[in-house]
């Protein structure tokens, strides 16, 4: 199978998602989620798309990496996600 340029940001995000099993927000009222996307050379990867979703309430958030690779998500929710 053959994958576009422009399909491997978005093939790494999945696969450096897929290796954190749950992120848990550190407050009763909400929290962030913040980190940086990189390929397997730890080379950025600006434009990922990031997708943040509670595995109990199936909430889902979306962003994209910044030019830096990083990505933030303001206000979570208390939960696993």
């Amino acid at each position: 199978m053959r994958f576009t340029r422009h399909a491997w940001p978005a093939i790494f995000a999945a696969l450096i998602l897929s290796c954190v099993p749950f992120v848990q927000a550190q407050s009763t009222t909400s929290g962030y989620v913040t980190g940086s996307v990189t390929d397997a050379s730890r080379a950025v990867v600006k434009g990922a798309v990031v997708k943040l979703e509670n595995t109990g309430t199936s909430l889902s958030l979306r962003t994209a990496s910044g030019d830096d690779g990083s990505y933030h998500f303001d206000f979570v929710p208390p939960g696993n996600y």
